[in-house]
Parts: structure tokens; sequence; C-alpha cells
């Protein structure tokens, strides 16, 4: 008969909760921006090297910061909903920069 590991459940239950929580950061990152290489690697499941860990554990967390600033997602949303394409039409830009009080280089889309 096998070995009885009950009484290390709760550690195991938690241990997958963070790790979940941990990837829907990251997913929902990954919604808004391509993110880094490294963060796209750990999305796919692809194993990280111990020593890049820390690494990946700081861009998470300061994905986790950015998701949680209502004032930043504001700012990311803005930005989004005036701009079509890659970089928008040039009515678009020209209007984004009379909302910010500068005046668009003539020459620059």
């Amino acid at each position: 008969m096998g070995q009885s590991f009950e009484h290390r459940r709760g550690w195991v239950e938690q241990r997958l909760l963070l790790l979940t929580q941990v990837f829907e950061v990251v997913h929902q990152w990954h919604r808004l921006f391509k993110g880094t290489l490294l963060t796209q690697k750990f999305a796919k499941g692809e194993p990280v090297a111990g020593y890049k860990l820390d690494s990946l554990n700081d861009t998470i967390a300061e994905y986790r910061r950015r998701l949680m600033d209502i004032s930043w997602l504001k700012v990311i949303h803005e930005f989004k909903t005036l701009f079509t394409g890659p970089v928008g039409t040039l009515e678009d830009v020209t209007r984004y920069c009379a909302h910010l009080g500068k005046k668009r280089i003539a020459h620059a889309a």
C-alpha cells in the first residue's frame, strides 16, 4: 500500500492556489501587452531556469502592481481607445497631442 500524504493536503492546495493566481496575473497582462520573453515562456508552461526565478517573480509583482493601479490602467485604456492600429490615424495623434496641450511635429505621425 502507498503512503498517505493527507497531512500535506492543505500545503499542496495553498501552493496550487498561489500558482493559479500567478498564472492569472501573467495571463491578464498578456491580454494587454506582449510581456517579456521570460513571462511568455512561463505562460506556455515551459521550464524556467532557477537563476531566472527572481527576475520572473519581480516582473510578475510589477505586473500585479500595475494591474491593480487604476490610474495606470486608465491611461493605458485611454491610449488604446484613442489610437487604432499600431500607431493610430494622423487625426487621432493630432487630437491626442492637443488633449495633452502639445503641438504635433508636422513630419511625425
